[in-house]
C-alpha cells in the first residue's frame, strides 16, 4: 500500500510486480501514471483518489478487469482516453442486448416455423 505517502511520481519498475492485483496509491501527489503499468495484467484494482493527476497512460484503460478509482479532484485536462475504459463496458452491454434480441429472433422463427410446419402436416 503506497497511498498517503505524498509521493509525486511512481517508479517505472512497478510495472515489474506483474503478480499484483490490487495497488493503493490514494492521497498522493501523482501526476502522472506510466505506461509501464500496463503490465500489470493481473490488477485488478488501482486506486488513484486524491491525486494530482494530468496523465494516464492509455495502457492502463487496455486492462479491461480492472476498477479504476479516481474519487477527489481530477484535473479537468487530464490526458487519457476514458472513453475507451467506459466503450469496454458499453461493448459488453451492448453485445448482451444483442444476444438477447438474436434468441428472441431465433425463438419468433422458430414458433413460425412450427406453425408452418403444423399447418402442412394437416392438410
Amino acid at each position: 500500500m503506497l497511498g498517503g505517502n505524498l509521493l509525486g511520481q511512481l517508479p517505472i519498475e512497478l510495472g515489474q510486480l506483474t503478480s499484483l492485483t490490487e495497488l493503493h496509491l490514494g492521497r498522493n501527489r501523482i501526476y502522472q501514471v506510466p505506461s509501464e503499468l500496463g503490465n500489470l495484467k493481473r490488477l485488478v484494482s488501482l486506486n488513484l483518489s486524491h491525486n494530482r493527476l494530468t496523465v494516464i497512460s492509455s495502457q492502463i484503460l487496455d486492462l479491461r478487469q480492472l476498477s479504476l478509482h479516481l474519487n477527489g479532484k481530477v484535473r479537468r485536462n487530464i490526458v487519457t482516453d476514458f472513453g475507451k475504459l467506459l466503450t469496454y463496458r458499453e461493448q459488453m452491454d451492448v453485445a448482451l442486448e444483442q444476444a438477447r434480441q438474436r434468441a428472441e429472433v431465433a425463438q419468433e422463427l422458430a414458433e413460425t416455423a412450427n406453425q408452418i410446419k403444423g399447418q402442412f402436416y394437416l392438410r
